[in-house]
């Protein structure tokens, strides 16, 4: 029966070949619109704050100071912003505050070590773009990292998978932890010696422990809606508050105890810059991330209106084209009331026919956004655009069972009408006034 009912809906299809392309055409730009909408808006909002998620503090209780200015040397600002966080590190409410950059280690003792010049080339090239041959990044040892004053642990979010027991006692000694990817090529209380890392001496570093594998820590350098760091390739020392490494008041944050101070602290800070005549930005994090989101909220919801728009026209569309073609077979449907089938057999075949058209459109415009999204990121080698397609696809599949329903919702609402109809059909009249 069911494979009769097939069969008669295919020859019908085909028969309305033009109308049923027509409305597929319609319902896969519908489909496809809303799909697009619903899964960038996920994706927009799991990633366009995630350097703010990826703290491990309250996100409302950090502010970041930058400054900048023209009438003074770039070092006397560093050094100004500097004092002012060594008075917040005095004040009750007030946490930690200090110095929070991105820093690229030499180690002596990293050279020339097989295999880790390759896996250092790829990094260089897939997260910077950089020639390895030009910039001799694997021969030099450099390695991407963070440096954190002592007190901004939680705000890095610092997971360790192992860790030093007890750390050699010296002064010039500093703790540092390395990405899981180096576990081959470093040892759990190796020292290390990094020549440049201060202006005026050497210090060194002592493996302290490995960070878990895919942990991610915010980008200090850049904004609330970047993409943060993945640490797997990355190190993070730790050296205590208020050293002089020359980048202080490059990115200074401040950690409040209690997220209601955190207007006070700010007034604080400006008016220091303006007393000085530094220029800069003093921002709450957990206030630009509500504001990033309620931002991309809005935009997003145009785009939903349209979608929704989009979806509607192609719902009376459809309707039309199924009442349409329901009158068109008046006779066809008179003679298989003749030959003995009855109400639910013939409206099986007409469902049968809207449910190859709607699902049909509904697995086409969801296979051409998958394309669409593999092609999106095909070209682009960085981690960042890797991982943004993977989460774009575990979206996508997450919105899978949503666009479903919505298929068969539309498939159920624009099939009433012509259900409604066939029940009021008299079969004698069908053969009466039918055209065929």
């Amino acid at each position: 029966m069911i494979k009769n009912m097939i069969c008669l809906a295919g020859r019908s299809l085909a028969e309305r070949i033009v109308s049923i392309l027509m409305t597929c055409v319609v319902t896969i730009l519908a489909f496809y619109l809303f799909d697009e909408a619903w899964t960038d808006y996920r994706v927009q909002m799991k990633t366009v704050t995630q350097n703010a998620d990826a703290m491990g503090e309250d996100p409302y209780r950090v502010l970041q100071v930058r400054g900048t200015t023209s009438d003074m040397m770039e070092f006397d600002m560093y050094k100004t912003i500097d004092q002012w966080m060594e008075e917040l590190r005095e004040e009750g409410r007030v946490k930690t505050a200090g110095a929070y950059f991105s820093y690229n280690y030499e180690f002596k003792e990293l050279k020339n070590i097989p295999g880790l010049k390759e896996e250092l080339d790829q990094f260089w090239l897939e997260n910077y773009g950089y020639d390895p041959a030009e910039m001799n990044t694997g021969e030099d040892g450099w390695f991407a990292g963070l440096v954190i004053e002592d007190g901004f642990q939680d705000l890095v979010n610092l997971r360790l998978s192992e860790s030093l027991d007890r750390m050699e006692e010296r002064e010039d000694l500093y703790p540092i932890y390395f990405g899981s990817a180096w576990k081959a090529y470093v040892d759990l209380g190796q020292i290390l010696t990094s020549d440049q890392f201060y202006h005026d001496r050497n210090v060194q570093f002592q493996v302290a422990g490995f960070l878990q594998e895919g942990i991610y820590a915010a980008d200090p350098n850049s904004s609330i809606n970047s993409e943060p760091f993945r640490m797997d390739y990355r190190v993070v020392g730790l050296i205590p508050e208020g050293s002089e490494t020359m980048n202080e008041g490059l990115n200074n944050y401040i950690v409040l105890w209690d997220k209601e101070d955190s207007q006070e602290i700010t007034d604080w800070v400006r008016g220091k810059m303006r007393e000085t005549g530094i220029l800069g930005s003093v921002e709450n994090w957990g206030e630009q991330r509500e504001n990033m989101r309620n931002q991309d909220g809005d935009y997003f919801k145009t785009r939903f209106q349209f979608a929704v728009f989009a979806v509607s026209i192609a719902f009376i569309f459809a309707s039309v084209v199924f009442v349409s073609n329901l009158f068109s077979r008046k006779r066809e449907i008179g003679v298989f009331y003749a030959c003995g089938f009855g109400e639910r057999a013939v409206f099986g075949m007409v469902l049968t026919e809207h449910v190859i058209t709607v699902l049909g459109a509904f697995v086409m415009a969801y296979g051409i956004r998958v394309i669409q999204i593999r092609m999106r990121f095909n070209e682009m080698m960085s981690y960042v655009f890797i991982e943004r397609r993977q989460v774009t696809e575990a979206v996508h599949m997450e919105v899978l069972p949503g666009m479903l329903l919505l298929a068969l919702l539309f498939l159920v609402l624009a099939s009433l009408i012509p259900y409604g109809l066939l029940r009021r059909m008299d079969p004698v009249t069908l053969l009466e006034e039918g055209t065929r």
